[in-house]
């Protein structure tokens, strides 16, 4: 048997095996008596808590650690200081933590001495203890009587307890709140196993005594932040207006060209790099999980970036040390296992099979339009978030962070994040912003219902760290574009954080049912642009910051798009991918894409009026010609200047003459082609300079 088809039975036989359903929420409380041991390991053995700095100013990671977890042991306190910076990506506990800023604290349980409580109607002493410490025994109660009772007796308690006022405000010597703990899947330890291992009888008595369990978790904000946050799939409306014709789809790209591009761009680059063999671009896929073993037509194993120390080792155990079992194709973060299939619970199951359709270049032209026995350009990483936990398809943030370092460490150099949240999570921040050797490509996000957010407003995440003034050359913000070539009604948008439009609308993928089936949202389009990034850097473009100018200038302009993406253009795969030609549009019917080597860049200005100064045109990257401004037709060039990429310089056009380009095309014969018939020129990335 060979080690692909090992790789498939691994797979097969792990996807088969008997998943244990999880139980239901336990909720936990703190008393007094807990020692160091106990605590730190409730503070391993639990998913963190997620604390939110809801003061006018900034607040030190330290202090946030002292609200949520209040007085603790000193090597508890040190231990959950140091689990608190690595969670969140920090260096200091002097972080200062912005107004609406959100961090992970590992698990606690806060215990506060001689707190004031307000009497309500019914409560009586041991009421009111159980209510606020959750414990009423015979010591508590004493206590509670000697802190509110001067010169205690037992008439005073009688007639405490009977003129016991609403209103009133009394003491208790301690009080905990309820708090939700979930095991964290990595941990050798469960809950039981804690409570076991207290030997002292009482205080163990106590602990069991304020566990509990509740079938289902409340959905709110509150509840998210004190146990997972919501990081959900953008998946837009299936009834979404697309505003094409009964019947239409996406035309994503026109795959005959693609492929007669993609083969002479490879032969450019055997040119470019000399001996130097390439090498499929390894694409991590964060999501529900991928339909493998049941689609294997579709989804073979080649196309997958294997982890050969997994694949020829013992099933079931944990060769490479890593953390994950079996994880061969790629691992899912709950189960602590290798299956990448998704687990069938709620309506987004197939999320993450649509969107590794997508990345693989979708459902038409799937893993042989490389050729069959070639080397497919682009392979898959999946991490599988799927679960059988309660609240439905929800990610840890935290597991996100180690997601994104265990793709780092499988040498993945693009990840697709098709997830979306509100809120400010620091460790969501940092583990983007701190991996620049990735591509992250993220989604701009969707309305469930009615038009798409302006994300100028909108605060949505990771979706704002794109675009152009956040700062991240290495995150790509992609929003969708509707049938008719427009902003699709559902989709998030931003002249300062979307970076570009792709497909999102009727797109066809891969369904969980091995055929194809249509997808709207930003999902749809993140994915495309996935798929293109990959292309691009298989032919040789590795930063992720050129990477992202090659997505940016591949491009088709359209001013009406100005207010909607920085970038002011749809996606054209074709035209992206051309990094060692230079690609000239024209204005003729839907567009010829003519691919060559410009002769003298000096023919690009000739319709200037005042040619721009002051710019290397070996930095130029993409000419637009006949851009509206104030009335007047423009030229607009777009530069790079220290890697960055912008478009700001323009000049007014000349109309009418008879200038032209000179253009050498891929089979070494020269065209002149007619500067007034020109859309746009895409200039190439990687070429000797003129």
């Amino acid at each position: 048997m060979s080690c692909v088809a090992l790789a498939a039975a691994a797979a097969s036989a792990a996807s088969a095996q008997s998943l244990p359903t999880d139980p239901p929420y336990k909720t936990i409380r703190g008393i007094v008596e807990l020692l160091a041991e106990t605590r730190l390991d409730l503070a391993t053995s639990g998913n963190p808590l997620y604390y939110k700095n809801s003061d006018t100013g900034p607040k030190t990671l330290a202090a946030a650690i002292a609200d949520e977890c209040g007085e603790q042991p000193d090597p508890v306190n040190e231990f959950i200081t140091k689990k608190a910076l690595d969670l969140n990506g920090l260096t200091s506990a002097e972080y200062e933590i912005a107004p609406g800023e959100v961090v992970a604290i590992p698990f606690c349980l806060r215990v506060e001495a001689d707190v004031p409580v307000e009497v309500k109607p019914g409560d009586s002493p041991s009421s009111i203890l159980v209510a606020e410490y959750g414990v009423s025994g015979p010591k508590t109660l004493d206590r509670f009587y000697k802190m509110n009772i001067p010169g205690v007796t037992s008439a005073k308690i009688r007639e405490f307890t009977r003129k016991l006022e609403v209103g009133k405000t009394v003491i208790v010597p301690f009080a905990s709140e309820e708090r939700i703990f979930v095991e964290d899947t990595a941990s050798d330890k469960t809950l039981q196993d804690i409570v076991t291992s207290i030997d002292n009888t009482s205080t163990r008595s106590q602990l069991e005594s304020l566990i509990a369990e509740t079938d289902s978790a409340p959905d709110s904000v509150a509840f998210r932040l004190d146990y997972v946050p919501s990081v959900t799939f953008s998946g837009a409306s299936p009834d979404a207006e697309c505003r094409g014709a009964e019947g239409q789809t996406a035309s994503v790209f026109d795959r005959e060209l693609l492929r007669a591009r993609f083969a002479a761009e490879m032969e450019k680059r055997k040119q470019f790099f000399a001996e130097q063999q390439p090498e499929s671009t390894a694409v991590g896929i964060i999501d529900s999980g991928v339909n493998k073993s049941s689609d294997s037509a579709f989804f073979s194993d080649n196309l997958f970036h294997i982890n050969f120390k997994e694949l020829n080792s013992a099933s079931g155990e944990d060769n490479d040390d890593n953390q994950h079992k079996d994880d061969i194709f790629g691992t899912n973060f709950y189960q602590n296992s290798g299956i990448i299939d998704p687990l069938p619970k709620g309506p987004e199951e197939a999320h993450g099979t649509k969107m590794a359709s997508l990345i693989l270049g979708g459902p038409d032209l799937g893993g042989d339009w490389f050729g069959r026995g070639g080397m497919p350009p682009i392979r898959l990483k999946v991490i599988n978030f799927s679960s059988l936990l309660p609240q439905v398809r929800t990610v840890d943030a935290t597991k996100l962070k180690d997601a994104i370092e265990y793709l780092k460490g499988h040498g993945v150099s693009i990840v697709n994040l098709s997830l979306a949240t509100s809120e400010k999570l620091v460790t969501l921040k940092n583990s983007i912003r701190s991996q620049t050797e990735i591509l992250f490509v993220v989604a701009a996000g969707n309305s469930k219902a009615g038009m798409g957010n302006n994300l100028n407003v909108t605060e949505l995440f990771p979706a704002r760290y794109g675009g152009r003034t956040s700062g991240n050359d290495h995150v790509v913000t992609v929003g969708a574009h509707d049938l008719s070539g427009a902003l699709a009604k559902f989709s998030n948008f931003s002249a300062e954080f979307v970076d570009l439009l792709a497909p999102g609308c009727a797109v066809r993928v891969r369904s969980v049912e091995a055929e194809a089936t249509l997808e709207n949202g930003t999902s749809a389009a993140t994915a495309i642009t996935s798929f293109a990034a990959g292309l691009i850097r298989t032919l040789g473009v590795q930063d992720p910051a050129n990477i992202k100018n090659r997505l940016l200038v591949g491009t088709d302009f359209d001013l009406n798009l100005k207010d909607v993406a920085w970038s002011s253009g749809r996606l054209d795969v074709v035209k992206a991918i051309s990094v060692y030609h230079d690609a000239v549009e024209t204005k003729d019917g839907a567009g010829e894409l003519i691919f060559g080597t410009i002769d003298d860049f000096a023919d690009l200005y000739q319709l200037c009026k005042s040619p721009p100064q002051n710019h290397d045109p070996a930095k130029l990257r993409k000419v637009v010609y006949d851009v509206n401004g104030d009335g007047r037709a423009m030229i607009e060039f777009w530069i790079e200047v220290d890697d960055k990429l912008t478009r700001q310089i323009r000049c007014e056009q000349v109309q009418g003459g008879d200038a032209s380009l000179s253009v050498t095309l891929t089979d070494g014969q020269h065209r002149d082609i007619a500067l007034a018939g020109v859309r746009e020129i895409v200039l190439a990335t990687m070429k000797v300079q003129n």
